[in-house]
């Protein structure tokens, strides 16, 4: 739950707000599937041969958080196919969202 200050609220509000609305990805709209989408054109542009499915994106939301799946993906296969370091995954997650929000 989240608490504002009235000062907080003020800067927020317009003068006929009644309220505030705070959306969770899947809560208000469902977003997976242009978040599952977002991340192939990721992985093309960091030239890794990967490409989510429905199906498999299905199952890696088993998985709390973008960065989380990766390392879930990465977990899934042997080590010689992942073809990343876990400390690149900040980077192509940065990537996935970058391409999120231009599909927007």
């Amino acid at each position: 739950m989240l608490f504002l200050s009235s000062q907080q609220f003020q800067h927020w509000s317009t003068p006929d707000a009644q309220g505030l609305i705070f959306d969770v990805d899947g809560t208000l709209a469902e977003t997976e599937e242009a978040h599952r989408a977002a991340f192939n054109p990721a992985f093309k542009e960091s030239e890794l041969r990967w490409n989510w499915s429905v199906e498999d994106y299905r199952e890696l939301l088993k998985t709390t958080g973008g960065k989380e799946r990766f390392r879930t993906f990465l977990d899934w296969h042997e080590a010689s196919e992942a073809t990343i370091d876990t400390d690149d995954i900040p980077s192509l997650h940065a990537l996935k969202r970058r391409h999120y929000v231009e599909g927007l």
